[in-house]
Order: structure tokens, then C-alpha cells, then sequence
């Protein structure tokens, strides 16, 4: 059996004639469909070839160039997606009792404690307690006759006296500290110039405690000197809460609440760095809060 188009007696068929499968008058089949399919497959002979390649091969490396271009431009709106809720996350609670805080807020605090620390001045209580120094030599006892109470000069009015064997929470000891407080609000800027400032950031739980710690100090200096008799007070950290209404009127009772140190507030800030470290650590991988980090 033969074909008209192809002679079977013929092995291999010639190279420029169509391929053997082609039906008969079909438009690539023969010699001219031979001629035709290679026109197809490669457009304008070598001139529609670019660097060699046919044509297929160039929609090949066109596809894969938008595919990866299209690939980097999802990764960088991942990126851009994990960087918001990871900034938005920063503000919640992480679950260690502390409620959350920024570095910038954490800074304000320190920076706030510190001119706390510098808005109590020495010479208003020294005015006040009419004593030159505050060194235990110098420091009056608390008289035990009314009558003999020493006077300020200036103004008539009694001086300052502490009852140094009692704390600060004592009745007598609260309500000087209380006074100091007022003093200082009302003349620190006129007795100790630059006060101004530490005065108007100061809050006052933050003044009370700067109070509390003087006296304190003092207190210890006239044990260790032997100036007091009988058993030490030990020392409180603690200081009224209710500064402000004890200002108010003598009826209000002080509170002892602990007072927040800068090596607290150093901690936990480190404390809630480390568990968000921790916690993104921990991330599985195909986690959409993982950020991707390229080297």
C-alpha cells in the first residue's frame, strides 16, 4: 500500500517533507508543509530568532521574568504586612502582669524620677528647722516641754522638731513632712534657685518620697552617732499614696505604698524585650507574624 504523498520505499523520507503522521492536503504536509511548519516555528528565519533561540523558547524566559518579578512583589507586601502587626503588637500585654510600655515611655519615666530626686533642697529644711547644717550635731530633738519650744525669729512660729526615735508615719513626724511639702511647692524657687523645673515635673507621691528618704537618712545618721536611745526604727521604703489629700485636711490618714525604683523600671522593660524575643523565636515557620530576614 502506498501514499501519494509518501513513498514508504523511501527510509528515512526526506528531511523537507512533512511529517509522516500529517494527513494528506493537509497544509503542512509534503514538501511545502514541511517548508511552512519550519515559517511557523520560527518566524522570519534567523531574523526572528533572539541570540539564536525560537520564539517559544523567548515566551518561556518572558513568563518566567513576570513570574518572578510578581513573586518579589508579594514578598515585599508580606514584609510590609508582618512589620505593621509586629508594630501593632508591641502595645499588648504580654502576659507577665506589667502593663505594656514603648521606650519612649519607659525614657519619659527615668527621666522623670531623676528630676524627681533634684526638686527637694536642703535648705528649704534647714530653714525650716532653723538648724545651719543638717549633720547630727546640728539637728534639734524634739522638746519634751512645749514651753521651751524653740521660735523662729523672723516669723515667731515654732520650729521644726522631729521625733527621730518614731518613724515617718508617726502623727507628729507626718504632719512636718507634710509641711515641708507645702514649703517647698510654695518657696523651693525663692530659697534654692533652678528648682523650677524639677518642681514642675514633679509629681507628688515622687516629692513625698524624696521627704521620706531624708528623714530617713538623718534618722540613721543620729543612731549611728548615739544621739537616739532605745531601739532603731527600721527604715521604710514605703511612703503615703494620698499626699494630696492629706494637703487637703489633718483628718486624712497616710497609706504606705512601695515606691517604684529605676533599677525596677530597668528591669522590667529588659523583662518584656526578652519575652517578645522569645515569643517570635518560637514562631513556626509558616507563621505570618515570622518576619523574613535576608542576609
Amino acid at each position: 500500500m502506498s501514499n501519494p504523498e509518501y513513498n514508504f520505499n523511501f527510509n528515512p523520507p526526506p528531511p523537507l517533507y512533512g511529517h509522516p503522521g500529517t494527513p494528506a492536503g493537509h497544509a503542512y504536509s509534503g514538501m511545502v508543509g514541511a517548508h511552512e511548519m519550519g515559517r511557523a516555528m520560527y518566524q522570519g528565519g534567523p531574523a526572528g530568532m533572539s541570540d539564536g533561540c525560537p520564539i517559544c523558547i523567548q515566551h518561556v524566559e518572558a513568563a518566567k521574568t513576570e513570574f518572578k518579578a510578581k513573586i518579589k512583589s508579594l514578598e515585599e507586601q508580606f514584609e510590609q504586612k508582618v512589620a505593621s502587626l509586629l508594630a501593632s503588637k508591641s502595645q499588648v500585654d504580654v502576659g507577665d502582669g506589667f502593663e505594656a510600655e514603648t521606650n519612649e515611655e519607659f525614657e519619659k519615666d527615668v527621666e522623670k524620677l531623676e528630676k524627681s530626686a533634684l526638686a527637694f533642697s536642703d535648705n528649704s529644711l534647714k530653714m525650716l528647722m532653723g538648724s545651719a547644717k543638717l549633720t547630727v550635731d546640728m539637728l534639734p530633738s524634739y522638746p519634751s516641754d512645749k514651753n521651751k519650744w524653740l521660735l523662729d525669729p523672723a516669723t515667731n512660729e515654732h520650729l521644726m522638731c522631729f521625733r527621730w526615735t518614731e518613724s515617718h508615719q508617726h502623727s507628729d513626724n507626718h504632719a512636718n513632712i507634710l509641711r515641708i511639702i507645702t514649703y517647698i511647692c510654695q518657696h523651693s524657687t525663692t530659697v534654692c534657685a533652678g528648682t523650677g523645673p524639677a518642681l514642675r515635673d514633679i509629681s507628688d507621691k515622687d516629692l513625698c518620697t524624696c521627704v521620706v528618704k531624708k528623714y530617713q537618712d538623718l534618722q540613721k545618721n543620729l543612731w549611728k552617732a548615739g544621739r537616739l536611745s532605745g531601739h532603731p526604727v527600721v527604715p521604710l521604703t514605703a511612703v503615703a499614696s494620698t499626699v494630696e489629700d492629706d494637703l487637703l485636711g489633718p483628718s486624712a490618714q497616710p497609706v504606705a505604698v512601695m515606691a517604684t525604683s529605676r533599677a525596677k523600671l530597668q528591669s522590667r522593660a529588659r523583662g518584656k524585650l526578652e519575652v517578645h524575643i522569645c515569643k517570635y523565636k518560637n514562631l513556626p515557620e509558616d507563621s505570618e507574624f515570622r518576619m523574613r530576614i535576608r542576609c
